[in-house]
């Protein structure tokens, strides 16, 4: 609800083949909002075992949140355990461990966690959990008890209290939400949402407590949703507000359309409106046009527009500097494969800016071209080479990325290699960029075909 724009990738694989319940999960994503000045990149891994009654699991994580030039690092070991010790009782216990040195993120300390969920009938459950929190400048607990039912068709409710504890407060929270899911006919669904959390006791600022804990203040969030399928394809909107010590407003709109088996359409609009209780208000809106060409003897083509407008007068109280932006981004990519064990991507990015800062305008146009080649030594194994330009018209400057990389194939369907770049720019409105950064990196790729191409793009309407 805070104007947040995060896209990434989440895969989870059976690996059976190897041990009976053997299986990996992994995450990634790239988070920005308009309530901070800068990003966060997140990626963890889990491997797992399970069985009729037990889950067991080990992973990692990494955490790196960028802002004005800075990095925060955190790593972490990660574990948790599952039983279910029948058909009512299930116990949980997990550990997220910092790694000495690599803690920076205070979002993310070391914690660890003992849950328990109790089936009361079929349609209510009693949950519970309590963690123990060893940050790097926070130390405390947050203890977590309520019940979760669902007593009719599509209707979810929620309740809980939450107690907060620290070296400085103490603090207490009741929780309380209702969901509701309703088809009102083929093809057309609507949901919404209401949740109340409250502070019933405790001292200090809303927005204190401790780090990690989520949102510290007292506040309403409604969401209202719709999907509707038409002739000219699916449209989704969502509208959310969240009523607070900071009001916030959210508005989401999808498009899909695919009139061909080889061609497909994406759409949305984005728009965020925040109004804090001290400082000016924050406004962002984006726009992206989406199309993808997939025949089936020929070039896989990609392309990609959007427009955005950012109004942010809060990074004066930053910089000394309050700014309007405009922006036009466009991306394409096209992939064409001479042999079956060759295969070459060309890559072609546009980007227009416009800067008003201090009531004076500021136009930047650049470019990014790149090319990238792979051939497969083995049928599991392959090696390539990418490279790219960045280049800024407006200040006649060059930027230049390249590097080699090895890639294997898991499955027939996933695909991961690592690579290290020799030289590397970094500019995220390029979406070829994530790969352009200078050292070491890593690629994960799901190859799909186009049924699985159209519903890939419906859910990310949809969501």
């Amino acid at each position: 609800l805070a104007g947040t724009r995060e896209y990434g990738v989440e895969a989870r694989a059976k690996l059976d083949v190897v041990a009976k319940g053997l299986g990996a999960e992994a995450k990634a994503y790239h988070r920005e909002s308009a309530r901070i000045t800068g990003a966060r990149e997140f990626a963890e891994f889990f491997v797992s075992w399970t069985s009729e009654d037990t889950e067991l699991a080990l992973g990692a994580r990494r955490v790196k949140d960028s802002t004005n030039g800075s990095d925060a690092v955190t790593d972490q070991i990660l574990a948790r355990a599952i039983h279910r010790i029948d058909d009512r009782l299930t116990v949980r216990v997990s550990q997220e461990l910092s790694l000495n040195g690599k803690d920076a993120n205070a979002d993310f300390p070391t914690k660890t966690t003992f849950g328990a969920d109790f089936k009361l009938t079929d349609n209510l459950s009693l949950v519970a959990a309590h963690e123990i929190i060893e940050g790097k400048t926070d130390h405390g607990s947050i203890t977590r008890a309520g019940f979760q039912g669902s007593f009719w068709n599509g209707g979810r409710v929620q309740t809980s209290a939450q107690r907060d504890l620290n070296d400085a407060s103490e603090r207490i929270f009741a929780n309380v939400g209702l969901a509701q899911d309703l088809q009102i006919e083929d093809g057309w669904s609507v949901s919404a949402s209401v949740d109340r959390q409250q502070r019933v006791y405790g001292t200090g600022e809303d927005n204190g407590g401790l780090a990690g804990a989520g949102d510290r203040e007292s506040f309403t969030a409604i969401s209202i949703g719709t999907a509707v399928d038409t002739s000219l394809g699916k449209v989704t909107a969502r509208v959310e507000t969240r009523l607070g010590t900071d009001g916030r407003w959210n508005v989401a709109i999808g498009h899909y359309l695919s009139p061909y088996d080889t061609l497909s359409f994406a759409n949305n609009f984005r728009y965020a409106f925040e109004d804090p209780e001290t400082g000016a208000a924050v406004t962002t809106a984006q726009l992206q046009l989406g199309v993808a060409y997939r025949p089936v003897d020929g070039p896989l083509i990609l392309n990609r527009l959007d427009f955005g407008y950012e109004s942010d007068p809060r990074a004066e109280a930053e910089s000394g500097i309050a700014r309007n932006t405009w922006k036009v981004v466009n991306n394409t990519l096209m992939n064409v494969q001479p042999t079956n064990d060759f295969e070459i991507s060309l890559m072609l990015g546009l980007k227009y800016a416009a800067d008003e800062v201090m009531g004076t305008r500021h136009q930047t146009f650049s470019t990014m071209s790149g090319l990238e080649a792979r051939y497969d030594v083995t049928d599991k194994i392959d090696i390539g080479v990418r490279g790219s330009a960045l280049a800024n018209w407006t200040s006649s400057t060059l930027q230049y990325s390249i590097g080699p990389s090895v890639g294997y194939a898991l499955s027939d369907a996933i695909w991961v290699s690592a690579g290290y770049n020799l030289v590397g720019y970094k500019d995220d409105d390029f979406t070829a960029a994530g790969y352009t950064s200078s050292g070491l990196f890593t690629q994960f790729r799901a190859r799909l075909d186009s049924s699985d191409a159209q519903d890939l793009a419906k859910w990310f309407v949809e969501n």
